[in-house]
């Protein structure tokens, strides 16, 4: 099957009208606030799913990408998607191969990928927004602690 017969197939069963690729060969969905992507990989026998999950954080990035490079070992936390980083935004990706797929495995296949998208878009927003105060604390622990040596030293 060509990932063209499967998005028609795919937009005639759920009546979604216009579904048709851009200039690039990009087939576009959004569903409930959520942007996703599919096109042909280079190879024509696969196709790609991505998904924007957010900007990289200004600051804890390193710890951020850590976490993701660990979630992706083996598929285990991410389904078998994968994340990249992009002109300072994490996307979520997925490829498959075309010629097992039929429309109810890239039902499944998409469902799975929402999901693995949802819980990893929450837990990135989640480390965003706790970030500053752990930074907080952790340069505040750090300076209480320069602060106990330098008095410790003194009293030597």
């Amino acid at each position: 099957m060509k990932l063209a017969e499967l998005m028609a197939e795919f937009a005639e069963k759920f009546g979604i009208d216009g579904f048709v690729p851009d200039k690039d060969d990009v087939y576009h969905l959004d569903a409930d606030g959520m942007a996703f992507a599919f096109a042909d990989a280079e190879d024509g026998a696969h196709f790609v799913i991505w998904a924007e999950v957010c900007p990289v954080p200004p600051e804890g990035r390193e710890r951020l990408y850590d976490i993701l490079m660990q979630s992706m070992f083996m598929g285990q936390q991410t389904s078998g998607a994968y994340f990249s980083v992009h002109d300072g935004t994490i996307y979520l990706h997925q490829i498959e191969a075309l010629a097992d797929m039929n429309l109810e495995r890239f039902k499944v296949l998409l469902e799975k990928f929402i999901s693995t998208y949802e819980t990893w878009h929450a837990s990135i927003t989640d480390f965003n927004s706790v970030l500053p105060e752990l930074t907080q604390k952790v340069q505040e622990q750090e300076l209480e602690s320069r602060s106990f040596e330098a008095m410790s030293l003194m009293r030597v």
